[in-house]
């Protein structure tokens, strides 16, 4: 739940609109994502959530 919180938030989306901005258009200046940007933020999110999985347990 807490690493949705971290992708799905407006400040992650113009944190990584100022790191890549001038490659390509993540975030309106609101918050609010481009489709670029979701699936960016959709596609770290899966990357994420499956190396959460692969973490030994114990």
């Amino acid at each position: 739940m807490l690493v949705f919180f971290i992708f799905a938030n407006p400040e992650t989306f113009l944190l990584t609109q100022g790191a890549f901005g001038s490659f390509v258009t993540i975030a309106q200046p609101s918050g609010v994502p481009t489709p670029v940007g979701f699936f960016l933020h959709a596609g770290l999110f899966f990357c994420t959530m499956l190396g959460l999985m692969l973490l030994p347990s114990e």
